[in-house]
């Protein structure tokens, strides 16, 4: 593939680095998971909200 430098998938320029409290609840959600799902809404390019899904396995 093509390397495109600092542009996504349309050309457009990147946005600036995400928030790293952003990444830090990403992490935590992930971190509570072993089965589930994790659901991060963007609106305008932002991130806006994280939720997650927890399942639980009985056998």
């Amino acid at each position: 593939m093509a390397d495109r430098g600092n542009s996504d998938f349309h050309g457009n320029a990147e946005q600036p680095a995400l928030d790293r409290r952003v990444l830090d609840e990403i992490t935590r959600a992930l971190a509570g998971l072993r089965f589930g799902s994790l659901e991060i809404t963007v609106h305008d390019g932002r991130i806006t909200q994280i939720e997650s899904k927890k399942k639980i396995r009985l056998t």
